[in-house]
C-alpha cells in the first residue's frame, strides 16, 4: 500500500521529464572523387537552444577501428515567434580514407 501511494505521489508531483538537450541528427557521406576510398562526412545535430550544453566537436566512430575527433563548422539557431520551436542546429564535417 505504501509503494503504490510513493508510485503514485510520484507520477503526480514529476509531470514532465525532459532526459537531454539532444532532439535528433542526419548523417551523409559522399565520395570525395580525389580518392577511392576517400569520403566527406558530415552530421547535422539538432538541440534544445534553451539548453546550456555545447559541443564544439564530436567523437565518431568510423567502424573501421577508428574513431575521429569533428569539429563543428557551423551554428545556426532556429525559433519561432512565439517560442515555441527553439533549436540549435550544429553541423560537423571531416574527410575520411
Amino acid at each position: 500500500m505504501r509503494l503504490t501511494a510513493l508510485i503514485l505521489l510520484c507520477t503526480m508531483v514529476c509531470t514532465q521529464v525532459h532526459a537531454s538537450h539532444f532532439l535528433g541528427a542526419e548523417i551523409r557521406y559522399v565520395p570525395t572523387g580525389t580518392d577511392l576510398y576517400s569520403y566527406t562526412i558530415e552530421l547535422d545535430m539538432y538541440s534544445d537552444l534553451n539548453s546550456t550544453a555545447d559541443r564544439p566537436e564530436i567523437l565518431l566512430d568510423l567502424g573501421d577501428g577508428t574513431v575521429d575527433t569533428v569539429p563543428r563548422v557551423l551554428i545556426q539557431d532556429f525559433q519561432t515567434s512565439d517560442l515555441c520551436w527553439m533549436v540549435r542546429l550544429n553541423t560537423y564535417r571531416t574527410v575520411h580514407t
